[in-house]
Parts: structure tokens; C-alpha cells; sequence
């Protein structure tokens, strides 16, 4: 699998996610922490495709707040604003994966998260 700078994880099974059904079971995928938002309901920006987790570890960046999160069995790292209230060890919060890498083998797709998009549309 490729390497990626900085932060990422690593999810071998990401079908498990809210929005990533489609996925393979077992299909290695990689989420960056730009790629997901964590907060509260009302601050996401798609709250209805987000799902629950729990706050583990927050680490200041001088740039903004590097937070894990654990949802479900799976870790993720991603980043919050400076300007938004700041999180609390162990607080319930919600987490929207917008998009992950999924690699085949062969070649890495961007998957998207399904729930994000609008079925009339």
C-alpha cells in the first residue's frame, strides 16, 4: 500500500462505516484527517451521514487540534478548527468521513461517502 505523509488511518475494513457499504470487506482504505469532521451534531456539515464516537486523545497543533477518535471498533485521526469549541477527553461527538482511499491491488479510488449525496438529485 502507498505511504502517505503525515497523519492517516488505516481501515481494512471500511464497508463498516456509515456511507461506505459499497466497500469490499477487507478492502484496504486510508482516511485522512482533512477528510473527516468532528464535533457536535449541529456543527457538521452533513450531520445526517456522520455517526458516533468518542473522543480519546486531543494534541495541539499550533495550527488546530489534532483529535482520535474512536468509532466503533476503528481509531481515526482527524483535525478540528481552533475556532471551534474545543473538545473534551472521553466527550461523545460526531464524526462525518467525507472520503476515503480505497486500494485494490492495483490502483487507489477515491470513494466518497454515499450519505452525503442527495437521491432526488
Amino acid at each position: 500500500m502507498a505511504g502517505f505523509i503525515g497523519e492517516s488511518s488505516e481501515i481494512a475494513d471500511a464497508h463498516l462505516l456509515l456511507g461506505f457499504s459499497k466497500l469490499a470487506s477487507g478492502c484496504k482504505t486510508v482516511i485522512r484527517p482533512e477528510f473527516i469532521e468532528v464535533g457536535y451534531i449541529n456543527e457538521l456539515s452533513h450531520p445526517s451521514a456522520s455517526q458516533e464516537g468518542v473522543v480519546r486523545n486531543l494534541f495541539f497543533r499550533g495550527t488546530n487540534w489534532q483529535v482520535e477518535v474512536d468509532v466503533g471498533a476503528f481509531k481515526l485521526i482527524a483535525y478540528r478548527s481552533l475556532e471551534k469549541p474545543t473538545l473534551s477527553l472521553g466527550a461523545n461527538v460526531n464524526v462525518l468521513i467525507h472520503r476515503v482511499y480505497a486500494f485494490d491491488g492495483l490502483k487507489t479510488t477515491v470513494v466518497e461517502n454515499d450519505l452525503k449525496h442527495d437521491p432526488i438529485r
